[in-house]
């Protein structure tokens, strides 16, 4: 709990100072690759709508954020009961929360992202860095340790066991 909190803490600081201080800088190095671009995206907010093309509203992502949230201690909680957390599945489910509370934190008091990491044409925040790290370190935990002889009768069952369905 503590690390989630120094996380989202660490995040939000640096936007307070951001938006405090530096609104008005503009780094970029190597031709534009990386640099400091800070703006506030009140407009695309969050995948659905920068990705997917969405258009969901601020209040839909608010609600759709608060639910991943809810999701992700509900897993939390069970991976728990069930004695399924290690180091690395709790340093997944770390990012994951500080990304979501962090982004809830962004809609609320912005009404968007304060983005200012410019990397090859793409602007973003350090939440937004939580999250990748969280996915990949994800995705490699899962094909590390994924059985080949398990089958889909076997992962439904731990599925199901996750979920609390007996």
């Amino acid at each position: 709990m503590l690390i989630i909190f120094l996380l989202v803490a660490f995040d939000q600081i640096i936007k307070y100072i951001i938006y405090i201080h530096f609104m008005d800088v503009r780094i970029q190095l190597f031709n534009g690759f990386i640099g400091f671009l800070p703006l506030i995206n009140r407009e695309d907010m969050s995948i659905f709508n920068k990705e997917l093309g969405m258009g969901l509203s601020k209040s839909v992502l608010i609600i759709i954020n608060f639910s991943a949230l809810i999701i992700l201690i509900f897993l939390h909680y069970r991976f728990y009961k069930l004695g399924f957390l290690n180091f690395h599945s709790k340093s997944i489910y770390i990012m994951f929360i500080s990304a979501s509370i962090c982004s809830l934190v962004d809609k609320i008091m912005l009404g968007g992202s304060l983005d200012y990491i410019l990397v090859n044409g793409t602007v973003f925040d350090l939440k937004d860095v939580y999250l990748s790290i969280a996915c990949v370190y994800m995705i490699v935990y899962a094909i590390k340790n994924s059985s080949s002889s398990r089958s889909l009768k076997d992962d439904i069952m731990l599925l199901k066991k996750i979920l609390g369905l007996k």
